[in-house]
């Protein structure tokens, strides 16, 4: 919750699957600027994710070419349209946020950890 998340003790990570615009006013309007990692993943694959999702916890019961064809349209759930929600982090232009790939990631982890270390300013020692 939102209260949870004000008690806890700075530096924290607070995960979140909201556009750009449903993120607190004192972020969207500069007064506060927290680094955002965001990761993005191939659109063909989050189509792919989100209907097993609804097949198993959303109660859908029709076909993936339909689920896909809604998908496309923007009528997939609850970050639809998927290439808003994305497009809402890119035009912010907000200038405290680094973009990666989830594919990127699984290929390349060790060497984005280090870019998310160095983005984040961690003092830790990588091992």
């Amino acid at each position: 919750t939102i209260e949870r998340a004000n008690n806890q003790p700075s530096p924290r990570i607070i995960k979140t699957h909201l556009p750009f615009n449903m993120l607190p006013d004192a972020i969207r309007l500069r007064e506060k600027t927290p680094k955002i990692v965001h990761v993005n993943r191939n659109s063909r694959d989050v189509c792919v994710s989100l209907f097993h999702h609804f097949k198993l916890f959303g109660g859908y019961s029709g076909s993936f070419e339909l689920f896909a064809k809604l998908f496309l349209e923007g009528y997939s759930g609850y970050y639809s349209p998927y290439w808003k929600h994305v497009n809402s982090y890119i035009e912010s232009r907000y200038k405290n946020m680094i973009f990666l790939s989830y594919e990127d990631l699984k290929e390349n982890l060790v060497s984005n950890i280090e870019k998310v270390a160095a983005f984040i300013e961690c003092k830790e020692p990588l091992e």
